[in-house]
């Protein structure tokens, strides 16, 4: 994955924290750094980050990762979003930065 305003992939790792958080940023960094993002939800299919530090967050949003069902597949409602839920959150990502409005959009090629 990308951290932020970096050009090129970072080799991440999960990282656990006491209370149940879990993060996802650079091993060598202590959980819920201000290069992670923190797991808001996961349900096998979808996945919410949010970034800890609070000026990234302004810039880049709640990041949603879709996992596309297999290849010829019926595409399926992700459980725990509905399909309007999910289209909204990946609007209000996009919404917060129109350039790369077309890349949300583009970043899932399921068929249905």
């Amino acid at each position: 994955m990308h951290l932020a305003d970096q050009a090129t992939p970072t080799e991440l790792r999960l990282k656990g924290a006491p209370g149940g958080k879990t993060y996802i940023g650079p091993a060598e960094d202590a959980p819920g750094g201000t290069q992670d993002r923190v797991v808001e939800s996961f349900d096998g299919r979808v996945l919410a980050l949010r970034w800890m530090d609070s000026e990234v967050q302004g810039r880049y949003g709640t990041m949603v990762y879709v996992r596309c069902g297999p290849e010829g597949g019926k595409a399926s409602k992700a459980e725990g979003y509905g399909q309007a839920e999910a289209e909204s959150r990946t609007e209000a990502s996009a919404a917060a930065d129109p350039e790369r409005a077309g890349a949300v959009a583009a970043g899932c090629h399921c068929r249905a």
